[in-house]
């Protein structure tokens, strides 16, 4: 995906809907989830699903996000027996400073509820980068780079990295991955 451009990296939580929710039209935006900790988050659009979980980061060296922490997770896409199945797109946002954030982004293949087959997770929305929620009298949003931006492209396997290439501040990695860490170099692979 291409990364939008705003004037000054700033933007509304209006943008930030649209963008994140593919939605061309909004009006009234908040209010309609409120976690358990009274957290307010943004209504799930059509076609999407919804419900809180614990945040978990996929990538445990680059957190982005806190865990433990309630958080959000919307869905678009096939549920076969309350379970993510076939092609889908995963988003989960979680209350930071003031606004929701992307902590995770999943585009890809679901099996049985889980990541597997091929598919591109990142800890931010490729569309706009890492951005932060500043402001408690007139929240917005601002885009960042803080060197914590975090992606794998590649297959998946229950839920962790299994083939493919991670980005993050430490560099480029590609190659078989165990429990979402690296355990065999592309280079070693015969």
């Amino acid at each position: 995906m291409k990364r939008i451009k705003f004037k000054n990296n700033e933007f509304g939580h209006k943008k930030f809907y649209q963008i994140v929710f593919e939605q061309k039209k909004i009006s009234i935006i908040w209010g309609s989830i409120i976690s358990k900790g009274g957290d307010r988050y943004y209504p799930a659009p059509k076609n999407w699903t919804y419900k809180e979980v614990k945040f978990k980061p996929i990538d445990r060296n680059q957190v982005f996000g806190w865990p433990g922490r309630p958080a959000i997770t919307y869905f678009k896409g096939k549920i076969k027996n309350n379970k993510k199945t076939g092609k889908g797109l995963e988003i989960i946002l979680q209350i930071q400073n003031y606004l929701p954030e992307v902590v995770s982004f999943y585009k890809g293949n679901w099996k049985n509820g889980k990541k597997n087959g091929k598919g591109f997770w990142s800890n931010y929305h490729p569309s706009i980068g890492e951005c932060r929620g500043v402001g408690a009298d007139n929240p917005k949003y601002v885009v960042k780079a803080m060197d914590t931006e975090s992606s794998f492209t590649g297959t998946f396997k229950d839920d962790e990295f299994d083939k493919g290439v991670l980005i993050n501040s430490e560099g480029s990695f590609k190659g078989l991955f165990k429990k979402s860490k690296l355990k065999i170099p592309d280079d070693k692979i015969s």
